[in-house]
């Protein structure tokens, strides 16, 4: 926690903020998708990296997972090296960073069926996620996977918000 109670609310007030502009993100989440915001944009960046990345492995699955993997991972591997030097502060906030991107990858898991999103390229059959059902021959699953991708982003949100709460209580000193 920080030398001065004035800081601690100033932290709480900088995370209510972020944790209210996630949870919309859960609410509506066609929000996420708007690439004029400046975290979608870094977001977009990450996930077309894990796409390079992921297809060095010479496999065309693994590269379209890749990119929502890296999108998702980056902000937990920050998570936990900010949990590993005991700064849950930071630790939750990159908490609430993951549980956004989970949001946007529930999103783009949805729009398998349709490709209706607007991608980077006008070519609809670059749509990772109907690419990954279709090769496993179950596009069905887009459904299910993107609400249970909302979920875990529901919970990474609770989860980040606890852990900031619990490190802001007062501690007995004696």
């Amino acid at each position: 926690m920080g030398s001065s109670p004035r800081f601690a609310w100033w932290r709480l007030g900088g995370f209510a903020v972020l944790a209210v502009f996630v949870a919309i993100g859960l609410v509506r989440p066609e929000t996420t998708m708007n690439r004029a915001n400046p975290l979608s944009a870094i977001d977009l960046v990450i996930h077309e990296a894990g796409h390079v990345l992921f297809g060095s492995f010479g496999n065309e699955l693994i590269m379209f997972l890749g990119g929502s993997a890296l999108q998702v991972l980056v902000p937990v591997g920050f998570a936990a090296s900010f949990a590993l030097r005991r700064d849950s502060f930071a630790a939750a906030v990159m908490g609430l960073w993951a549980a956004y991107n989970l949001a946007d990858v529930a999103v783009y898991v949805a729009d398998a069926p349709l490709r209706a999103l607007p991608l980077l390229t006008d070519d609809p059959d670059t749509h990772d996620w109907y690419n990954i059902f279709s090769s496993v021959g179950h596009l069905e699953f887009a459904a299910p996977t993107a609400r249970a991708l909302f979920a875990l982003a529901w919970v990474t949100l609770a989860i980040a918000t606890f852990a900031v709460l619990w490190s802001h209580l007062p501690r007995d000193e004696g």
